[in-house]
């Protein structure tokens, strides 16, 4: 997606496709948090089969949701203008 956006001008068509489209692993998390809330989705991302290190790094006891909100945003303001349902995403992805 990064490379899509440094090359749009060369790919209109497909940067025009993709554009307020894209659903990544982070904006899904963030949309799961706004119609769920924090806890549930910890509960459910920890209690997976197989948590993923990262995420079991992250979402420590102490992790406060405020936190991992600006965790999941650092990485999705990199693609801002690819991700969908940006009405639900947190504002401060729209801020600078």
């Amino acid at each position: 997606m990064k490379a899509l956006l440094a090359h749009q001008k060369q790919l209109p068509t497909v940067f025009s496709s993709l554009q307020n489209a894209v659903v990544t692993f982070e904006s899904a998390v963030l949309l799961a948090m706004d119609k769920f809330g924090f806890a549930i989705v910890k509960q459910k991302l920890l209690g997976s089969p197989k948590p993923d290190g990262t995420l079991r790094l992250v979402l420590r006891s102490e992790t406060l949701e405020a936190d991992f909100i600006e965790c999941l945003c650092s990485y999705s303001k990199e693609v801002l203008p690819l991700l969908a349902f940006k009405l639900r995403l947190p504002l401060q992805l729209n801020q600078p």
